[in-house]
């Protein structure tokens, strides 16, 4: 699995960035046939869409729409294609993370994967469980645990990968390499203007006082 390199997507498998990269709790107890049919009325509803201007669609046919339901539907193929491997999505990125950047610290692995610290470390339990993956002591600070692939989880990576490639292949049938780098583009911008948008929003956040008490 390959690993893009743009500041904006360090650390983070480059197709998985699209997605909400926490646990789903969809995946491997969900209906494979609801994600195909859900994606069927989707697709159908945007192309009878197209030849209207987006701002006079309703909110479910807007092009930011599109994106959440599209990056909704990317997540439950691959959750569906990993139920195999017995992995959900996230859980695959962190192995395909320690195959690329391992051994690394639980935390230094949840930062680069933006999901949450109790998140990961359920995931390197289960992990662990399985054979995928060691904890080792890190040799430079004895208070700190590593943790790497085992050869199993090696092995594991392998068919994570392969997985991969062709769901990739499935995704852009039909897209030229010029329409992925022009829509990357567009979806960077968009991104940008979400961090702005976070960032000012916290700001502008009112600091709520607690009334003082009078005796």
């Amino acid at each position: 699995m390959t690993v893009d390199h743009n500041p904006a997507f360090v650390g983070v498998p480059s197709l998985f960035r699209l997605l909400t990269p926490t646990e789903s709790k969809k995946g491997r107890d969900q209906d494979p046939g609801g994600a195909v049919a859900s994606h069927t009325v989707w697709s159908n509803t945007i192309m009878t869409a197209t030849n209207l201007h987006e701002l006079d669609s309703p909110p479910w046919q807007r092009v930011d729409s599109t994106i959440v339901n599209v990056a909704s539907d990317i997540r439950s193929l691959y959750d569906q294609r990993f139920a195999a491997l017995d992995l959900s999505l996230s859980t695959a990125c962190l192995v395909a993370y320690l195959g690329d950047f391992g051994p690394v610290t639980q935390t230094r692995a949840a930062d680069h994967l933006h999901q949450g610290r109790a998140v990961t470390g359920t995931q390197v339990d289960r992990l662990e469980a399985r054979g995928v993956l060691e904890r080792l002591p890190d040799p430079t600070d004895r208070r700190v645990w590593l943790i790497q692939l085992t050869k199993s989880g090696r092995e594991l990576n392998k068919s994570i990968v392969e997985i991969d490639k062709v769901v990739r292949g499935e995704l852009r049938s039909g897209v030229s390499r010029e329409e992925r780098q022009l829509l990357a583009k567009l979806l960077l911008r968009l991104q940008a203007n979400l961090s702005n948008a976070l960032t000012q929003g916290a700001s502008d956040k009112p600091s709520l006082k607690q009334p003082s008490s009078k005796n």
